[in-house]
């Protein structure tokens, strides 16, 4: 049952996501802004989980 949550919320972050892209895609015409605003998530959720 766990499987079916954990993959469905999977592909609702991957759609989120390539959504975001798109649209900072069109309001930017770069996907700069995009790779930066990802690599600032992950830093983030990477240093907030160190001890």
């Amino acid at each position: 049952m766990m499987d079916g949550w954990i993959v469905a919320f999977h592909q609702l972050g991957a759609s989120v996501a390539a959504y975001a892209g798109g649209l900072i895609y069109q309001v930017f015409n770069s996907y700069i802004w995009a790779f930066t605003l990802a690599g600032g998530f992950w830093y983030s959720r990477a240093f907030s989980l160190s001890y």
